[in-house]
């Protein structure tokens, strides 16, 4: 089964994207590591990753995980 990962950075300010996806890598690893996906190859995820600026009381990291069929 395939699944869509959505990654949201609730952020102060808004970061290059590649250094937003890059930091992703870690969470990625530890989903899979931890058997919430089966794995990071793109036959197994639909990544996404976005980002929204927020105020300093809302920041986090949003994580949503969804079956694709």
């Amino acid at each position: 089964m395939r699944y869509r990962l959505t990654i949201v950075r609730h952020g102060p300010k808004l970061l290059d994207i590649d250094n937003g996806v890059g930091g992703c890598k870690p969470v990625i690893d530890a989903l899979r590591y931890e058997g919430w996906i089966p794995n990071d190859d793109p036959r197994s995820i639909d990544f996404v990753f976005r980002q929204l600026k927020a105020p300093r009381d809302k920041l986090g990291t949003e994580i949503i995980i969804e079956p694709l069929g």
